[in-house]
């Protein structure tokens, strides 16, 4: 049984491809699988999987039809070897001793989910304020809203049992699909422990879903019913987690809607009125937890011109911030 079992689903990375590849089988930490999943990519991945894999008996290589994310980790399930999980995503790459890390801690702690920070281009060596917070208080428990807050799949190192004996996996057909699967792993209770170290290279693929010109940011409507659905089947909901799921449904909904393009963003801004009942509107009125363009955005929900008229400027600076962003990540991109 190998120690780690590392998934990548693959679909249209042939020019980063390599580099996540070389980045997981030079890993100081021999004792891995390699589980790479070609979800139907219709441009040299397959190839290059197959050359990786001839070198190397530690991977192995699926090959299915296009499914997206979700199916391509779900469909790694049935092959997971090791007492260790490790999710990557085929454009990115990881530390020579991220799994030597991360195994070390889970071992001598029977830690279930080991965290690490990510870095990236853009990033460089800044920390986000939740990651300076993680560094003050490590060694410590974090408490549930800090955790809350590291949702990618790929940002710990899982335990494989955890994993599967909870039935972690990813819902299909929808973006964001890690965020319902980490409510879930962490309403189970499992052992944490941060790695206060950038272990992860995230790359922002312009062409990815993220970059969304498709209204698929519109999901995040869908991902909040899912966990809702968990917590209540549970007994959960209406116990300490609802507070964090409503602040965290509220702040969600506003980044993700101004994400899409305008002529989607009626239609979204329905779907928010049709999604929100009692709860919603009694927490909105009564949190003073939420930054103030997330307020502007709910008080306009209901009609204010003043609110709207605020949104409307929030839109045109986010946007401004957005193309500045992307211009910049392209440029970095580029150099790198």
């Amino acid at each position: 049984m190998p120690k780690v079992s590392i998934i990548v689903p693959v679909y249209k990375v042939e020019n980063y491809l390599r580099k996540c590849l070389d980045s997981i089988v030079n890993q100081t930490l021999r004792d891995i699988e390699i589980i790479c999943v070609n979800d139907g990519s219709p441009d040299n991945s397959p190839q290059i999987l197959e050359e990786y894999a001839a070198k190397d008996s530690r991977i192995t290589v699926i090959h299915k039809e296009n499914g997206g994310s979700s199916s391509a980790r779900n469909a790694a399930y049935p092959y997971i070897k090791g007492e260790y999980t490790l999710f990557v995503d085929s454009d990115d790459w990881i530390e020579p001793d991220l799994c030597k890390k991360t195994v070390a801690v889970a071992d001598s702690e029977n830690i279930d989910m080991t965290f690490f920070f990510r870095n990236s281009i853009l990033l460089n060596s800044r920390l986000y304020p939740l990651e300076k917070k993680v560094i003050k208080c490590n060694g410590k428990k974090l408490d549930k809203t800090t955790l809350i807050n590291f949702p990618a799949a790929w940002s710990k190192l899982w335990r494989t049992l955890f994993l599967l004996n909870n039935e972690l996996k990813f819902p299909e057909g929808i973006i964001a699909e890690d965020i319902p699967v980490h409510w879930k792993a962490l309403v189970c209770e499992p052992r944490t422990k941060f790695i206060c170290e950038k272990l992860y290279h995230y790359r922002l693929n312009l062409n990815s879903i993220t970059n969304d010109k498709t209204g698929k940011k519109r999901d995040i409507i869908i991902v909040y019913r899912l966990i809702k659905e968990m917590l209540l089947k549970r007994g959960l909901y209406y116990g300490e987690w609802k507070d964090l799921f409503l602040q965290k449904k509220l702040y969600d909904f506003v980044p993700c809607y101004y994400g899409i393009p305008k002529i989607l963003q009626p239609i979204m801004l329905e779907d928010i009125r049709t999604d929100f009942g009692e709860d919603e509107y009694k927490f909105f009125k009564e949190t003073n937890n939420l930054p103030q363009f997330i307020t502007d955005f709910y008080v306009a929900l209901n009609g204010s011109q003043t609110a709207k008229f605020k949104c409307k400027i929030n839109s045109i600076l986010l946007t401004i911030r957005k193309n500045l962003f992307l211009y910049k990540a392209l440029i970095q991109e580029q150099l790198h």
